[in-house]
């Protein structure tokens, strides 16, 4: 990868509910479907200068419900969707455990973004969470980045880091683009 990618702001971004439909402990390649407007929101990102990356909690694992190798055959699925849509993926990090494990990794931990920076270099500096939980946003505070919550209605949770509330990723992206222009938040 070249020094000029690596320079580049990365995204992170939830998978189940911001760039899938949420199918609650999601086991099977084929019920992957893109949500309305995710490839799109996820294109306007990647050309304005943003890496892209998943950091996905999938605690089906840890509970017993499938396997790690059958998510990582989810996830490349999606990987390879996305692709398909013209959409790159940097890099892919995904906690396994369950809710009642003591990890570093389970966001709202800070331990995925660490492993996806190790991964594909760079830094967290101007980094952008988009996810569609309070806990996506608190994992934005704890990187020291801005978050956007998609959210049907408009929702206010600025203490878990949010920034902004958007319907779709579409939404996300130009709001995330204007950030481009404003200084990182202190």
């Amino acid at each position: 990868m070249g020094t000029e990618r690596r320079d580049r702001p990365i995204v992170f971004l939830d998978r189940d509910g911001t760039i899938v439909v949420d199918r609650h402990y999601l086991s099977d390649p084929a019920r992957l479907e893109l949500l309305a407007g995710a490839a799109e929101g996820l294109r306007r990102l990647s050309a304005v200068g943003y890496r892209l990356a998943i950091a996905t909690n999938q605690s089906g694992v840890g509970r017993g419900y499938f396997s790690e190798s059958v998510a990582e055959v989810v996830n490349a699925r999606l990987v390879a969707m996305l692709a398909a849509e013209s959409v790159t993926i940097d890099a892919v990090a995904c906690c396994y455990h369950s809710p009642d494990e003591d990890c570093d990794c389970r966001k709202p931990a800070r331990g995925l973004a660490d492993r996806i920076v190790h991964a594909i270099g760079g830094s967290l500096e101007g980094a952008v969470v988009i996810g569609d939980k309070v806990s996506d946003m608190s994992f934005a505070k704890a990187i020291g980045g801005r978050g956007v919550l998609l959210a049907p209605e408009p929702v206010n949770a600025p203490d878990c880091g949010q920034l902004a509330a958007a319907r779709d990723l579409i939404e996300a992206a130009d709001i995330v683009n204007t950030w481009r222009q404003t200084p990182a938040v202190p």
